[in-house]
């Protein structure tokens, strides 16, 4: 039997034994903490970095990645967001990795456990003032866990968005771990790491980590990405915008993020994978890990 438990700042699903998911929930952004399957750490925190600095496993909305000098236009309209990261006048990783989600259910059952989780956004930034829901689904199963995101536009006009997720897995090796995906072009970064474009180019699969410094990101030519370990495997998806992967490898540290993303860098202003919610309009996203 699924249980799920419910702390000050977090929920924890779980099956003994088999899998784990820690969800967090107060100033986190509903965003996965851990997942442990089989007593193995798969999806884990940095080890010296806090959240506020890494926004480890953190869903990324309305943006993904960096906006250049937090500066884009829209329907004929300037907008200037608030340029959260250091060392660059760069807006960084979207506005809701710090807010605090509500419990809408919990269920509990013999093949799974899932929770709702839900913000909604009705006092937006002068950077991006739009009001929104935002509903988080996790649901665990013996071997995976899935993320639906549901975005509700509740403002009086449209806006545009993507939507990205920031996990970081435990790497066994870097010598020897590697990923599998398909993918023919990759995007062009200035110093700034802020999209110039995307090349085509002969990206090999299976993808060695082994002597690279890994902050790449790439067209994706199916939604599946998988990462081979010395002690598991995953299997990412996204569905049905999920058509760009960023990995990243930070420095001094044991882990990979794997990110599924519906648009890249500097989105706002080139358009690259934008979508547009009108009032009224729902829009959703599902990613899924699964184990062996």
């Amino acid at each position: 039997m699924f249980k799920i438990q419910h702390f000050n700042d977090e929920l924890v699903l779980k099956k003994a034994h088999q899998i784990q998911a820690k969800i967090g929930l107060t100033h986190q952004g509903g965003r996965l903490k851990s997942l442990i399957f089989k007593d193995k750490p798969i999806v884990e925190d940095l080890e010296n970095k806090t959240y506020d600095k890494s926004h480890a496993g953190a869903i990324l909305f309305p943006f993904v990645n960096r906006i250049k000098d937090g500066q884009y236009d829209f329907a004929g309209e300037h907008y200037q967001l608030e340029c959260n990261e250091p060392g660059s006048n760069n807006a960084i990783h979207g506005l809701i990795f710090d807010k605090t989600f509500d419990i809408e259910d919990t269920e509990e059952k013999p093949d799974f456990a899932e929770v709702k989780l839900s913000y909604t956004e009705q006092h937006p930034p002068l950077g991006f003032p739009f009001q929104y829901k935002i509903q988080l689904i996790y649901r665990l199963t013996e071997a995976s866990l899935s993320l639906k995101i549901d975005i509700k536009n509740i403002d009086k006009t449209p806006f545009l968005f993507n939507l990205g997720w920031h996990p970081y897995f435990c790497i066994s090796n870097f010598d020897t771990d590697f990923l599998g995906f398909e993918s023919h072009k990759q995007v062009i970064f200035n110093d700034q790491m802020i999209a110039l474009g995307t090349a085509k180019t002969l990206i090999p699969n299976p993808y060695a980590l082994k002597n690279k410094a890994l902050d790449d990101c790439f067209v994706l030519s199916n939604k599946v990405v998988e990462f081979y370990t010395d002690y598991y495997k995953a299997r990412i998806t996204g569905h049905p915008k999920s058509d760009f992967l960023q990995i990243y490898a930070p420095p001094g540290e044991n882990r990979l993020a794997i990110e599924p993303m519906t648009g890249i860098s500097d989105s706002f202003n080139h358009k690259k994978g934008i979508q547009i919610l009108k009032p009224n309009e729902i829009k959703t996203e599902t990613w899924t890990i699964e184990l062996e």
